[in-house]
C-alpha cells in the first residue's frame, strides 16, 4: 500500500498511516446521541410517574407540596393506563438511543481521517461496527487525486409535500475506479451481522457525474468547520446549497418515476 495511489483497507490499518501526523477526525456526534436518549429516557420515567403517582399518591412522603398530591389525586382514571401504553412504547426509543449513544462511542466507528497526505473515507456506519472486522470498508484517496472539496447542503423533496435536509462534503476525485467503488459500497449495503440484522445507513455515495459524496449530518466537526480545516491541504470550491422553499419546486424521485411511467404508457397508447 501507498499513500500515492488509491486503493482499500481494513479499518483497523488506517492507524499505522496516520502515526505520526496531523489528522482530521471526523465521527457522529456523541452528544447528539446522549440528548436523545436522554429525552426518551425522561418520557418513559415521566409515564411511570404518572402511573405510580395516580395509585400511590397517598403513601408520599410529609415534604411532598399538597398541589402535587392534589394533581395525582383529580387525574382521570384512564389517564396512567394510557401512561402505561406510552411509557412500553417509549420503551423502544430508549433502547434504541441507547445502543446508537453506545456505537457513536466506538473507536472504530469514524467515518474520515484527512491529512496533507490523503484522506481516508470509511463507508460502514458506526451502527454496523459489530460486522467482521476483517472487511476492507475504508478506501485512501492521495492528496494527487483530489481536485477539489466542496460542502453540499440542501433539501430534497422525498414526497410530495415532504423535504428532508441533506448535507454532505463532496470529494472530486481525478481517474475514480467507480465500478469498483460502487460494487463495494453495494456489497456493504447487502452485509449482515452473525445475528443477521443491519441498520441501513448510506453514508457514502456517487453522484451522477462521479463525485464522493460523503454524508456528514450530526458529524462532528461539522461540514463547515471540516471544510475550514481543508483549505490549508486542499483545493476547495464555494457552498452549494438549495432552500427549503426551492426543493419543494424541484420534482421528488417517485414523481419523476410517475412522470416517466405515465409517458410511456401514453405512448404505447399512441403506438396502438
Amino acid at each position: 500500500m501507498n499513500l500515492q495511489d488509491f486503493f482499500y483497507l481494513n479499518a483497523d490499518e488506517v492507524e499505522r498511516f496516520t502515526a505520526g501526523q496531523e489528522v482530521v477526525t471526523v465521527r457522529t456526534s456523541t452528544l447528539y446521541h446522549l440528548v436523545w436518549y436522554g429525552i426518551f429516557l425522561l418520557v418513559f420515567w415521566s409515564c411511570v410517574g404518572v402511573y405510580a403517582g395516580y395509585h400511590y399518591h397517598e403513601m408520599f412522603p410529609a415534604f411532598v407540596p399538597s398541589v402535587v398530591t392534589d394533581w395525582f389525586a383529580g387525574l382521570d382514571d384512564e389517564v396512567p393506563y394510557i401512561a402505561v401504553w406510552v411509557g412500553g412504547f417509549m420503551m423502544i426509543f430508549v433502547l434504541m438511543a441507547r445502543a446508537m449513544y453506545k456505537k457513536s462511542r466506538n473507536e472504530r466507528g469514524w467515518r474520515v481521517k484527512a491529512m496533507a497526505k490523503g484522506v481516508f473515507i470509511q463507508f460502514r456506519p458506526y451502527m454496523n461496527q459489530d460486522f467482521n472486522v476483517e472487511d476492507e470498508t475504508v478506501f485512501f484517496i492521495p492528496a494527487a487525486l483530489i481536485s477539489a472539496l466542496r460542502e453540499v447542503r440542501f433539501w430534497e423533496k422525498s414526497g410530495a409535500d415532504e423535504v428532508t435536509y441533506k448535507k454532505f462534503v463532496e470529494f472530486r476525485i481525478k481517474r475514480l475506479e467507480r465500478e469498483e467503488l460502487e460494487r463495494r459500497l453495494k456489497e456493504e449495503g447487502n452485509r449482515k451481522s452473525s445475528s443477521g440484522s443491519r441498520w441501513i445507513m448510506e453514508t457514502v455515495k456517487l453522484s451522477e457525474d462521479g463525485a464522493v459524496l460523503v454524508d456528514f449530518v450530526n458529524m462532528r466537526p461539522g461540514s463547515k468547520s471540516f471544510m475550514n480545516a481543508m483549505k490549508r491541504w486542499y483545493m476547495t470550491q464555494p457552498a452549494l446549497k438549495r432552500s427549503m422553499k426551492e426543493a419543494r419546486q424541484v420534482p421528488s424521485s417517485r414523481e419523476r418515476l410517475r412522470e416517466k411511467m405515465s409517458e410511456r404508457r401514453k405512448n404505447r397508447h399512441e403506438k396502438i
